[in-house]
């Protein structure tokens, strides 16, 4: 299994190119040169934003393969798995895209 660091992940809201963890743990930072230029800029906090919803983003995915690799006694069931992983997902886009996440 791979060894990586377990959500929750954010930008973090002192310097948008930084992701950390729950702790305020440094998990990975984003720049490039030259960084006035303000298309890289966006292009970077984007690029933030996509790596801090990686965790979400693997949650969801395993809760879209859990509900599609089972045939399910009753659609009650089927319902309850993928409603749980059309959450995950919407949460894990509004991430990325920088909008609300609740």
């Amino acid at each position: 299994m791979s060894k990586y660091t377990p959500g929750n992940w954010r930008v973090d809201s002192e310097d948008p190119f930084a992701i950390i963890d729950e702790d305020g743990s440094g998990i990975a930072h984003v720049y490039n040169e030259p960084a006035e230029v303000k298309a890289l800029m966006d292009m970077m906090k984007d690029y933030a934003r996509l790596i801090a919803a990686a965790p979400e983003m693997l949650e969801a995915c395993k809760a879209l393969a859990s509900a599609w690799g089972k045939n399910y006694p009753n659609a009650e069931e089927a319902f309850k798995k993928t409603d749980r992983a059309y959450e995950l997902a919407k949460k894990a886009i509004a991430k990325i895209e920088g909008g609300p996440t609740t």
